[in-house]
């Protein structure tokens, strides 16, 4: 019997298409094999919390209407994953609160002249979760994201891009503070 080089293997086309298929299923199955690894988040809300009411957040900064931002990023991100969000914090199982500590905005790159090009804003957070009793059960401190965003002569595209810079950054803290809450250890 002849021995089958490589090349003479995969010209083949039956030996090429077990052989790719061997190798979908692989693909496939790896995953399902229990790596170890797991998504940050995906488990359940601390105390057995099912609702929560998310309260307008302390906004220690001159970033106006930044509260309002993180708050609806926040409520977007509890209903998406299944959690009820109640206005009245009374009927909500627990009760989110936060402080925006700061907003920081440091320049990414230059043109040759000194005009700031990039831009990058960072909002540090702090968020506490507590039951209808008021014990605090779950807390995040120094919580931070940054964004980066163009800079423009233009100060009106400046202001929008920055505004929409802190949009993406408070969906990601939001995202965060889900994942954190979430967390089975």
């Amino acid at each position: 019997m002849k021995k089958m080089t490589f090349n003479a293997r995969y010209r083949n086309p039956k030996m090429f298409s077990a052989a790719m298929i061997a190798a979908l299923l692989s693909l496939f199955i790896t995953p399902l094999q229990g790596c170890g690894y797991k998504f940050v988040g995906g488990g359940n809300m601390p105390a057995g919390v099912k609702s929560v009411c998310v309260s307008l957040f302390e906004n220690r900064t001159a970033e106006t209407g930044l509260e309002s931002t993180i708050v609806s990023s926040l409520n977007y991100e509890f209903t998406r994953n299944g959690i009820k969000v109640m206005a009245n914090p009374d009927k909500a199982d627990a009760r989110l609160t936060g402080t925006i500590k700061s907003v920081k905005v440091e320049t990414v790159s230059y043109r040759a002249n000194q005009t700031s090009i990039e831009s990058r804003v960072t909002v540090v957070v702090d968020a506490r979760l507590k039951n209808k009793e008021g014990v605090e059960i779950w807390a995040a401190d120094n919580v931070s994201e940054r964004q980066t965003y163009t800079a423009d002569t233009d100060k009106q595209n400046t202001v929008r891009n920055k505004k929409s810079a802190l949009a993406t950054l408070s969906q990601r803290l939001a995202e965060s503070f889900y994942g954190r809450l979430t967390e089975d250890f």
